[in-house]
């Protein structure tokens, strides 16, 4: 009988183990990795920075959802906005979200198959209200796995995006710009409504026009992207915020760009 219960210990201790092991290899039990920054001004306070996913050491492929948060104690600043970065900020930026929200978490889609493959870094960082540079960041370390030795080049040519009216009907063009930064919706949900044909997008994609910010305030999912079979671009000056309008031309398929922009 004492053999018997020993042998069972046995196996329960080493499922037991078994499982912890999996556990660790696969992520699970790894925690978010996080900045503390302590502030002595006036009334003293904290700012807790975030990425809670995906973890540390994380191999990526797809788009993949990043997930960060914001905490502050005693009555801290608010969020003003957050940044995100791959690899070195300031440079390699990825995406600007003012959308702050009650809970201060923060979500994007990172398309990882636009970037080459290989270890990067995944930098966030949050601008208080009252700062003028972030003062804190969080980063982890990430391994993209898409077969992408190179970055992507679109070769597409783009063609004008309109549907017919119908026989007898008027053609109703709709254009507006400056406005898909993922904040409310109700201007693209409004011109959705009607019965449009073509749609002038006039420019600006926030903060800087980059692949990641379209993907994010354009994409297929979003408000504005439900007028992307429609839309026929404009640039604007905020397309040029990385130097160049090259992730502009990308999204649109080489689209004539006939604006030309010197900051």
């Amino acid at each position: 009988m004492l053999k018997k219960t020993f042998g069972n210990l046995i196996r329960v201790g080493f499922i037991s183990l078994s499982l912890a092991l999996l556990s660790v290899f696969t992520g699970h039990a790894q925690a978010p990795t996080c900045t503390i920054a302590n502030y002595s001004t006036g009334a003293p306070y904290s700012i807790t920075v975030c990425i809670t996913a995906p973890v540390e050491g994380t191999t990526i492929s797809g788009v993949t959802p990043i997930t960060a948060t914001v905490s502050v104690s005693n009555s801290g600043p608010r969020v003003n906005w957050v940044d995100f970065y791959l690899d070195a900020p300031p440079n390699n930026y990825l995406l600007r979200d003012y959308l702050v929200t009650p809970s201060n978490v923060y979500t994007l889609l990172l398309p990882s198959a636009h970037f080459k493959d290989g270890p990067h870094t995944l930098t966030f960082e949050p601008l208080m209200v009252g700062e003028m540079n972030a003062s804190t960041r969080v980063s982890v370390n990430l391994f993209f796995n898409n077969g992408v030795i190179q970055a992507p080049v679109n070769t597409h040519q783009f063609t004008p995006r309109m549907s017919a009216p119908a026989p007898g009907q008027p053609l109703v063009l709709a254009a507006v710009g400056d406005g898909a930064s993922g904040e409310t919706p109700k201007v693209p949900d409004l011109i959705a409504s009607w019965s449009r044909n073509t749609f002038l997008y006039l420019g600006d994609v926030y903060e800087k026009g980059t692949y990641t910010e379209y993907f994010n305030w354009y994409g297929i999912n979003t408000s504005f992207g439900q007028l992307a079979s429609i839309t026929n671009p404009v640039i604007g000056n905020h397309e040029y915020g990385n130097g160049s309008p090259n992730d502009y031309l990308f999204y649109w398929d080489n689209v004539p760009n006939y604006y030309s922009y010197n900051a």
